[in-house]
């Protein structure tokens, strides 16, 4: 057997077959270049259509390919061919998925991200090994399939309806990416350990592990520590700028060449070398932009010959009809229950929060079908049992979704009720005492737990979380900032609402400490003393003034001065970011005012010493001035 999964998608499921087929690749006629321009068309044609009902591109591919494969109508030409191009495709996605792990983002969520990527993999994976070994009967090796089989999440489909619902920087949004990050590593080990079970001897277990964590943990370093600088000082430097491009990606597909067969050598998969390669240029914003503009309209047609050949063609549809197939299907189900049980380390712990990862978590997707395929290709499972896993993933590729849509769509109303709610309560036509609405921003250097540390201190605030986002534009591939931006309610303190009735002492010493020390706990939490920068202040949703724009500008200018050092301009208004493709949030629709407490300076520097905080215009257009 070969070594590893792509060996038996390169070899046994193209080349060999392609050999198969005729001696002499170039004899083809033109109904058989036409049959293959009509199956591109199909393809392309079924995975538009099936988006209008809300199902991911794949389904209608693999349907495509399924109809008009070798198992039906047999209408298209030179299978192993289109399977071997369709390899080749996996491949480069593998490269994209290496090059697209945001490190700073993994940084920010921090252990939590790690431990919902593990949960969701190795205790899905040992329950579809007890459901396959306790209730299926399968032997060993088929259980491990099982199991191996249900245990990746399907990025892709997660990050597409999350972007769809505008959720991807909200916490809940970043934990579900780092953990399908992280999920598609654990699912690359697993492949290579699947290559172990013809000869599972001790040191044929352990090798592809041990050779994947050296792999992970060398090029990462390289990664972040060492690529950067190279590129940065001594090769973009010593290029022509119109060659840069092609410089970037000229040595990232080298490095692919040479870790791909340097991972299978090593006992793993290739498709982990192709991944370890991508992730070595993980934090060049160059290779990122080349890869986009040069390879990423061609990777998606190659996808489509994936999905619509390399797996399709290896679907067993007649098995399909079998009762038995069915019934099975939904056993394995079961398994899923360890995906969706991830939902206890969402942060805060809400009800829409739990909702949303345990959906996105419990799609399957591509690395489930390598699985399969190879497993049957390999004989460690029947035609019925890959039949049913197949209709396993199917069935979560198509409600999955469907489900994370709904939820984000009845929460979404929610957060324009609450949006609704803030701007009534702080309008000019307020009435009554309706509960105080804070705001507060940061901006600092990424650290391991930010995330966590900061939704810590406001949980712990007793503040109600009407909305939290954060960004971290990158300033280059050395230095990225990170942007955390809230808005809280305050149903204990209650005022008269309009800015333009001024609070009483009484009350005005209350909104002090309330800011004071929300200010000092934050300042707390982000660590970064010499560089970092908080703003805390009262929201007044529902009132725009030419005040706002005057103390905007100062504040502005404020945060430049204080970022100096680092030689940092901000490209974003911090104290007016409006994102305009945020619909879901509060910040397409709401306006906020300026602070009570003056922006990024401490509490006892905003008032030059009267321990009383100042918001006027003029004051900070002195601040700015000196």
């Amino acid at each position: 057997m070969e070594g590893v999964v792509g060996d038996s998608l390169l070899n046994g499921g193209g080349w060999r077959l392609l050999q198969q087929e005729t001696c002499d690749v170039d004899n083809y006629t033109f109904l058989d270049l036409y049959k293959s321009l009509v199956f591109m068309v199909a393809l392309w044609v079924a995975g538009k259509v099936v988006t209008l009902v809300g199902a991911p591109p794949l389904v209608g591919q693999i349907l495509t390919g399924v109809l008009l494969g070798p198992h039906l109508a047999q209408f298209v030409p030179w299978v192993g061919a289109w399977k071997l191009v369709g390899a080749l495709g996996l491949m480069l996605l593998v490269v994209e998925a290496g090059i697209d792990v945001d490190l700073e983002m993994l940084r920010l969520i921090g252990l939590r991200g790690a431990v919902v990527a593990i949960m969701g993999s190795m205790v899905t994976l040992a329950m579809g090994f007890l459901v396959a070994r306790h209730i299926l009967g399968l032997d060993v090796k088929g259980s491990f399939v099982v199991g191996a089989s249900v245990s990746p999440t399907s990025m892709g489909i997660s990050l597409s309806v999350l972007r769809a619902g505008r959720l991807l920087n909200s916490p809940t949004g970043q934990l579900i990416i780092a953990a399908a990050v992280l999920d598609d590593i654990l699912a690359l080990i697993l492949l290579s350990e699947l290559s172990a079970l013809e000869n599972p001897t001790t040191w044929n277990i352990i090798k592809p592990i041990f050779s994947a964590v050296m792999l992970l943990f060398g090029f990462g370093f390289l990664a972040i520590y060492v690529i950067p600088v190279i590129l940065s000082r001594f090769i973009y430097p010593r290029v022509p700028e119109r060659h840069e491009e092609n410089v970037s990606l000229g040595m990232l597909f080298l490095l692919t060449l040479g870790l791909a067969p340097a991972a299978r050598a090593s006992g793993g998969s290739h498709l982990l070398g192709c991944f370890i390669a991508g992730l070595s240029f993980c934090t060049s914003h160059q290779v990122e932009h080349v890869w986009v503009s040069q390879v990423k309209r061609i990777l998606s047609w190659l996808l489509r010959i994936f999905f619509g050949c390399t797996i399709a063609f290896e679907v067993p549809v007649r098995a399909f009809a079998s009762v038995e197939v069915v019934k099975n299907a939904f056993i394995i189900l079961l398994a899923l229950s360890g995906k969706m049980a991830t939902f206890i380390w969402a942060r805060p712990l809400t009800k829409f929060n739990a909702l949303v990862v345990a959906s996105a978590m419990s799609a399957l997707g591509e690395f489930a079908f390598i699985v399969v395929v190879f497993a049957k290709q390999e004989e460690f499972i029947t035609e019925d049992i890959a039949a049913s896993i197949i209709l396993t993933i199917l069935i979560t590729i198509l409600v999955s979704p469907f489900c994370l849509r709904l939820i984000i769509h009845y929460f979404t109303r929610k957060s324009r009720r609450a949006a609704a709610k803030a701007r009534d309560d702080t309008g000019d036509d307020a009435k009554g005492n309706p509960p105080l609405y804070y705001f507060m921003q940061t901006r600092c250097s990424g650290s391991i737990g930010l995330q966590d540390r900061l939704l810590r201190t406001l949980i712990d605030s007793g503040l109600q979380i009407v909305d939290i986002r954060s960004f971290h534009p990158r300033i280059n591939d050395l230095d990225v900032d990170i942007i955390y931006e809230a808005f809280l309610c305050d149903e204990n303190l209650r005022v008269p609402a309009s800015r333009y009735r001024a609070p009483l002492p009484e009350e005005e010493k209350k909104i002090d400490l309330c800011l004071r020390t929300l200010h000092e706990e934050l300042s707390e939490a982000i660590r970064d003393p010499e560089n970092g920068a908080v703003r805390v202040g009262r929201w007044y949703a529902g009132i725009h003034s030419e005040e706002d724009e005057v103390d905007a500008e100062a504040a502005f200018g404020l945060a430049g001065k204080r970022m100096k050092d680092r030689n940092q301009e901000f490209e974003t208004n911090v104290n007016r970011m409006h994102h305009d493709d945020d619909t879901h949030g509060l910040h397409g629709f709401v306006h906020r005012s300026m602070s009570d407490i003056d922006f990024f300076c401490r509490p006892s520097e905003s008032s030059a010493g009267t321990g009383k905080a100042s918001s006027s215009p003029q004051h900070h257009r002195e601040m700015v001035a000196s």
